[in-house]
């Protein structure tokens, strides 16, 4: 059973990293690749796993990707989640995403705090979260 959340992906020439990225959101009930006229796969790829693909121009002002997709596009879900290509949702943080969901009242918004990796080892110093 799919969640009411709509996934952003930023993306710009993420073809090694996309497929990881859009196996780990299977449980979301929809997926948009927002993409920056890539010049490699990245489109196809994200076609590949179910992806819808939008493309955007930045150019220069406001508003930037991610707040563009949530003024312009036709959002159905409840919630919207907002990832980077590179990014990883693990299926502990699904768990938790899907009973904080399940609980009737829930909060406005969610902050999820990173964890950041470097050849498969947790920084333990470093990082910006």
């Amino acid at each position: 059973m799919s969640l009411p959340i709509t996934v952003f992906i930023a993306a710009k020439n993420e073809e090694k990293n996309l497929p990881r990225c859009l196996k780990s959101l299977e449980p979301a009930e929809r997926t948009v690749v927002l993409d920056s006229q890539s010049t490699d796969a990245t489109p196809q790829i994200a076609h590949e796993h179910g992806a819808e693909v939008v493309q955007f121009e930045y150019d220069g002002g406001y508003p930037k990707k991610r707040q563009w997709a949530l003024d312009t596009l036709d959002i159905q879900s409840e919630w919207v989640f907002l990832l980077d290509a590179d990014e990883v949702v693990p299926d502990a943080l699904w768990a938790e995403i899907r009973n904080a969901l399940s609980g009737g009242a829930a909060d406005d918004a969610y902050l999820i705090t990173k964890g950041f990796h470097f050849l498969g080892q947790k920084f333990v110093h470093g990082g910006f979260s």
